[in-house]
């Protein structure tokens, strides 16, 4: 975590397209409720990419976010979402599950791909990754 409390700075990402990705998740982080006041729940697709090396030159593990959105939906609208951002991503073999707020209400079933949940924390993050890369 950078000294000002931020995660990320502006020169963590660059825009590029990828030409392949060797695995793709779909992210969930679930509200607890969807009220006026309510925190979102935020869907990202992210596709993860080794190491490669061509030649003398070692390009670093990386991931690109392929989509990601907030809604205030719960119940049967946030599952159809769920649904059609899986019919629009085929690529995607497993979906992530947070768990630290609500996550623990899901009910993951039918899915044509691996369901993990996992508690996000600074420490765990590294192992959430591992568990689906």
């Amino acid at each position: 975590m950078a000294m000002d409390g931020e995660y990320w700075n502006l020169e963590d990402f660059t825009y590029e397209e990828f030409d392949f990705c060797s695995s793709t998740i779909l992210s969930i982080d679930g509200a607890v409720t969807a009220t006026k006041e309510s925190d979102y729940t935020g869907l990202a697709v992210v596709g993860y990419q080794p190491a490669i090396r061509k030649g003398r030159v070692k390009r670093p593990e990386r991931c690109v976010v392929k989509y990601a959105k907030a809604f205030k939906l719960r119940g049967d609208p946030l599952r159809r979402k769920v649904l059609t951002i899986l019919e629009s991503f085929p690529e995607i073999r497993a979906i992530l599950v947070e768990t630290n707020q609500g996550g623990d209400m899901w009910l993951i079933r039918s899915m044509e791909c691996l369901s993990r949940s996992s508690r996000y924390t600074m420490m765990r993050r590294k192992k959430a990754v591992q568990a689906v890369f």
